[in-house]
């Protein structure tokens, strides 16, 4: 269960990196995720991704995506609507493997850690809410 704090938590360690996540941040992150995780840099390339434009355009995607997710953790079935949406855009792509979903959510919580001061409650507050955004996807899928 996603409590008032978790989001408050969420939402001041994104909301310190967004503003450059579209100039810095987002391709800076796919980076470093296609570094770290080689299944999730298949997957995009599976699915068309293999310029640095694209990659770009895909970070940029994912930054407004979590934005909108973020934004919506008071409003389940917002949020919930909205993570649907994500899953049926990525079905019609094949792609459908949860756990690379949760991995790079995992990903995305080490990447604002290394760009914020986040504290320990910030970092259990994300847990929380991608273990809510994991099940809602794996409902779906």
């Amino acid at each position: 269960m996603v409590t008032i704090a978790d989001v408050k938590n969420v939402q001041t360690s994104w909301n310190s990196i967004k503003d450059k996540w579209e100039t810095d941040h987002g391709l800076n992150f796919y980076t470093t995720l296609f570094d770290d995780v080689p299944e999730i840099k298949s997957a995009f390339v599976k699915a068309g991704n293999k310029t640095d434009y694209q990659v770009k355009g895909q970070a940029v995607r994912f930054g407004r995506m979590v934005t909108e997710w973020i934004d919506n953790l008071d409003n389940e079935e917002a949020l919930v609507a909205k993570i649907n949406g994500m899953c049926a855009t990525h079905r019609t792509r094949g792609i459908t493997n949860v756990d690379l979903f949760e991995v790079a959510l995992g990903e995305l919580v080490k990447y604002i850690a290394g760009k914020t001061s986040f504290t320990k409650a910030q970092r259990e507050s994300w847990a929380v809410v991608n273990g809510c955004i994991i099940q809602t996807m794996r409902n779906y899928f």
